[in-house]
């Protein structure tokens, strides 16, 4: 729905900037999306709980389908986050379902 309000935005911008604005601001939710899947499947892949991964220009957001995290797995979530997104740590949180 957010992109395509954005695109909306993007045709119907009528200076350079906006629609450049427009176009910019899709393409940084298109790739935030794609690494969320990318870190959704590899979480997955690596036998942990799945997750459901939220990134945002402040950060990372990932809710475990769980209802106890243990240190162990919050720090390979960590660990695949930083790796395919190269937030910082104190950018990334992970919480449990409950």
């Amino acid at each position: 729905k957010v992109i395509s309000m954005l695109s909306d935005a993007e045709a119907s911008a009528s200076g350079s900037e906006e629609k450049q604005k427009a176009s910019e601001e899709k393409m940084k939710l298109l790739e935030y999306m794609e690494q969320e899947k990318t870190i959704e499947t590899l979480i997955k892949n690596k036998g942990l709980p799945d997750s459901f991964v939220v990134i945002t220009d402040s950060g990372v957001n990932v809710t475990v389908n769980t209802d106890k995290l243990d240190q162990p797995t919050v720090t390979k979530i960590c660990e695949i986050i930083i790796r395919q997104t190269d937030r910082k740590a104190d950018e990334i949180v992970v919480q449990d379902a409950s």
